[in-house]
């Protein structure tokens, strides 16, 4: 009978409230968490099993709570735009969004949120997609990009808002693409030289020994010209007036 009055004079622990099992009063429930009625304390060894499940209980991911004493999951609220909440956070502005991201109110997760393909950001704390600016035309920018990349030497982009390497074209036949971030194929093919598709420098091809060329949009090697009777060529000979024209056959030889 006195077990019986014993357990009759138990109550439930106070919402707001954690009761550990050794002691006789109730303690505030602590920021980041609630506390409905009946909520135990948590096990007295750290790293229990039951260490997730006993105690007061987390306010989730993407929430916040900064206050004492509180008892609903409703007291945990949203996390602030530009920010990130992990759980038991008892602090809105506690980790900013990345670079590369977004973060509208209730983030969870830092990466939750990419800045998508064609578009970057190099400022933490945004808050919308809408932030993300949009790449440049001779620049690709793949998902959650902090910075433009450049189109390589060899490529040009003509379009904003490239996502991929891929969308970087290759250089025009007859014409080579020298720098980053090419937004149109600017050079001409040097004389004595040809320019295939994808060509990086005006001067990445020349035209063989035996042949020549004066023209500035050769695509292949056949546009180099056999050399004049009489004369012969060596690598990149170029017209009668330029200077590296076809050279007059040695005394001797013919050609």
């Amino acid at each position: 009978t006195t077990g019986a009055h014993q357990d009759e004079a138990c109550r439930p622990c106070l919402a707001g409230f954690y009761c550990p099992a050794s002691s006789s009063y109730g303690l505030a429930c602590p920021t980041g968490h609630y506390c409905p009625q009946g909520t135990p304390g948590p096990p007295e060894a750290a790293g229990s099993a039951d260490e997730a499940s006993i105690g007061p209980i987390k306010c989730p991911a993407g929430s916040y709570q900064p206050d004492l004493g509180k008892t609903m999951l409703q007291d945990c609220l949203p996390c602030t735009a530009g920010y990130v909440c992990s759980a038991a956070s008892s602090i809105a502005t506690s980790l900013s969004c990345p670079e590369g991201y977004y973060c509208p109110s209730g983030t969870e997760d830092s990466s939750r949120y990419p800045c998508p393909h064609g578009t970057y950001s190099g400022a933490n704390q945004r808050t919308s997609v809408t932030d993300c600016a949009d790449c440049s035309i001779g620049y690709y920018c793949p998902q959650a990009s902090i910075v433009m990349t450049p189109c390589p030497v060899g490529t040009w982009n003509p379009d904003g808002k490239a996502g991929f390497l891929r969308n970087c074209r290759s250089c025009t036949p007859g014409k080579a693409c020298p720098q980053l971030n090419a937004a149109i194929p600017a050079a001409d093919c040097a004389k004595g030289y040809y320019c295939p598709y994808g060509t990086a420098f005006p001067t990445d091809h020349p035209c063989p020994p035996g042949t020549f060329s004066d023209n500035t949009d050769n695509t292949n090697v056949e546009n180099c010209a056999p050399c004049p009777a009489g004369k012969w060529c060596d690598w990149a000979t170029t017209g009668a007036a330029s200077n590296s024209p076809p050279q007059s056959c040695a005394a001797g030889h013919y050609c």
